[in-house]
Parts: C-alpha cells; sequence; structure tokens
C-alpha cells in the first residue's frame, strides 16, 4: 500500500479547537518577518491572512513555516529562505496563496510525494 492521506490534515485536526489562523493583518501596509531570535523560536503553524494593502510574509533561514489552508497576503509576496511544508510532513496537500511566492536557494520547500495516486504538495497562485 502507499503513503496513508489523511482527509483532514493532521495539524488541521489538531488545531479544530483552536483558531487555525496565526497571522492577521489589517487594511494597511503589513510586513510579517518569521525569524528565529533568543525570545522567539521562528516557528508559524497556520493559516495567514494580511488583508488589503501592500503585505508580504518572509520566512527567514533557520526558521519553519506549515501553511494549513490559505496564505493570503492580498497580492503580496511570500519568501522562503527557511523551512516551508504544506500541513506537516507525511501529509499531502495544497494551499491557496493570495500573492506570489519567491523560494530562495537557502530555503526548502518539504514536498510530499504520494506516487500510487500521482500527487504532491502544491502551492496554488
Amino acid at each position: 500500500p502507499g503513503p496513508v492521506v489523511p482527509t483532514n490534515a493532521i495539524l488541521e485536526s489538531l488545531l479544530d479547537d483552536f483558531s487555525p489562523l496565526a497571522i492577521t493583518g489589517t487594511s494597511g501596509d503589513d510586513h510579517v518577518d518569521n525569524s528565529k531570535a533568543a525570545d522567539t523560536l521562528g516557528r508559524v503553524i497556520g493559516n495567514i491572512d494580511l488583508g488589503g494593502g501592500t503585505n508580504s510574509f518572509h520566512n527567514f533561514a533557520d526558521s519553519s513555516m506549515v501553511g494549513l489552508k490559505t496564505i493570503d497576503l492580498g497580492g503580496g509576496l511570500f519568501t522562503n529562505d527557511g523551512l516551508y511544508t504544506n500541513q506537516g510532513i507525511g501529509v499531502v496537500a495544497k494551499v491557496d496563496v493570495g500573492g506570489g511566492f519567491k523560494q530562495v536557494l537557502s530555503g526548502d520547500f518539504v514536498t510530499d510525494v504520494d506516487l500510487n495516486n500521482q500527487i504532491t504538495d502544491a502551492l496554488a497562485l
């Protein structure tokens, strides 16, 4: 048998009792830097909704981002210098990105592949 792909993502089911919305913005220009520092883990798990305006999300090196369903940057740019995966490792999923995506050479987009069903993780721009 091939890999088990749950109907509901593991992380999403764990977060059902909480809000799966990790970051929310305003109607202004919101710029979010996910960066590991002395007082932060540099880890984001969940959806992002930055609203209107000129927005951006930058996942820096040594930081990680797990997208659940949507990364809505209002047309802004998601830059990945760190580790990114859709709904966690071991789950094949599609995440919608409201904006652009830039994968930097130093970053990793960890992609799950289900060869039996011929599907992979995807970002829908």
